[in-house]
């Protein structure tokens, strides 16, 4: 005798007593029990009994879940415990349920019948995607310096107006001349004492990069012993020293007259700048200028609207002849501008870099 699981409410069928149960007649009948239950769609267990000594087979219903899985019992569907949506496997070889997929994770892949399970690039992999699969063909990944600009880009930059930064000659078989960046400067006839311990400045602006490579001043009136020193610092845009000088020549004799010419290398950046100026005596006299620049002459806010309006050029501060310092002394005076006698001036020669 032997149970299986179908379909319930099939019935009693009588088989003969001499008939074994794998007999075609008794097997028609097992398959019109089976083609009942499909056509039902019912899901409650059966249990058919075969009595091999009266023939008669029996369907009696067991209960539990069935037809689509999700038995306790199981049935033809499913192993016990599935759950509906659980993926089964099929033994060809048995011809049985050879249990629940649960142990697969990832991606399933059906290959020649067998199901196995693949991980992400694996799957990857296995579709061997190009970017014309998803609709980017076009797509490359030049670098963004190497990107072309669009026509009309191009077209728009060609008709720009060419900018040719402005550098100091050379006298045909001489040395190059020296300037202040962005300035003018005129009226190099006057002369002035520095005062001990005062630094001065000038602003100027630089809309280049340039590399500096020499700074120099002149001195008119010289004192044994003395010393000058030139430098640069970069300016706030309220044109106060900011940082540390960019360039500080060192201390420079001034205990003759004429061009003291310093030695340096230094690039500036597109900006705001201030030359700086500082003696150890209050004798020695330099050269002054009235400086015409892109920095706009100012009037002093006390002076405005008196009879002796000062226009601001150079400005002055109280410092201890010595190394320019990291953090250049703020200005607290402003001198005389252009139109007035001018201010001490240090001029550099650059290049465009």
């Amino acid at each position: 005798m032997g149970t299986t699981t179908l379909a319930a409410g099939l019935g009693t069928s009588q088989i003969g007593a001499l008939r074994p149960i794998n007999s075609p007649e008794n097997l028609e009948i097992i398959q019109d029990a089976i083609a009942a239950m499909f056509a039902g769609g019912t899901q409650t267990n059966v249990t058919i009994f075969y009595d091999d000594t009266t023939g008669t087979l029996s369907f009696t219903a067991s209960g539990g879940g069935g037809g689509d899985g999700g038995g306790a019992g199981g049935d033809l569907f499913g192993p016990a415990a599935s759950s509906d949506g659980e993926l089964m496997l099929y033994s060809g070889t048995t011809g049985k349920n050879a249990g629940r997929a649960s142990a697969l994770s990832g991606f399933i892949q059906l290959t020649a019948g067998v199901v196995s399970a693949l991980t992400a690039g694996q799957f990857k992999t296995a579709l061997s995607l190009v970017k014309g699969d998803v609709g980017l063909g076009s797509v490359d990944n030049t670098s963004d310096a190497n990107k072309p600009v669009s026509t009309a880009t191009q077209t728009a930059l060609d008709a720009k107006a060419t900018v040719v930064p402005y550098e100091p000659g050379t006298v045909s078989g001489g040395a190059q001349n020296y300037a202040i960046p962005g300035t003018t400067v005129g009226g190099v006839a006057n002369a002035q004492a520095l005062g001990a311990n005062v630094i001065w400045y000038i602003p100027f602006t630089v809309e280049f990069p340039i590399a500096v490579d020499r700074l120099a001043c002149n001195v008119t009136t010289l004192f044994a012993g003395s010393n000058i020193r030139m430098g640069i610092y970069a300016a706030s845009r309220a044109w106060q020293p900011s940082g540390a000088a960019l360039i500080d020549t060192g201390s420079i004799s001034s205990a003759t007259t004429g061009a003291k010419v310093a030695t340096v290398s230094a690039t500036l950046q597109p900006g705001r700048y201030l030359t700086a100026l500082v003696c150890d005596s209050g004798t020695v006299a330099v050269r002054l200028g009235t400086v015409s620049s892109r920095v706009p002459t100012e009037i002093s806010a006390a002076a405005f609207g008196s009879t002796a309006n000062v226009l601001v050029g150079g400005r002055r501060a109280s410092f201890t002849y010595a190394a320019l310092p990291t953090s250049g002394p703020a200005w607290t005076t402003e001198t005389d501008g252009s139109g007035s006698s001018g201010e001490p001036i240090v001029v550099m020669r650059w290049s465009y870099v």
